[in-house]
């Protein structure tokens, strides 16, 4: 009897634990901006556009695969835009 009682507290714990990681991927939004930037050539400047990743970021409810997640870029401006990164 204690074998079953022992093997039943076992198995729902893993339900559980299945059931949470399913439902909690850890997926963000990442917010990145463009910049411009200046480096020395050693006889000019060059001037470049890149885009950083800023310390913003809002977490998203889901899972995403990175097939899906490579579509999901929201270009606000010019300037920023925010990509989906998930944890999975």
């Amino acid at each position: 009897m204690k074998r079953i009682i022992l093997s039943a507290m076992i198995l729902l714990m893993m339900s559980c634990s299945t059931e949470e990681e399913v439902n909690n991927c850890g997926c963000y939004q990442i917010q990145e901006i463009k910049i411009d930037k200046r480096v020395w050539t050693g006889g000019a400047y060059m001037y470049t556009t890149v885009w950083i990743e800023s310390n913003e970021s809002i977490f998203m409810e889901g899972c995403y695969t990175v097939d899906e997640a490579s579509f999901m870029t929201r270009q606000v401006s010019d300037v920023e835009r925010w990509f989906l990164r998930c944890n999975n």
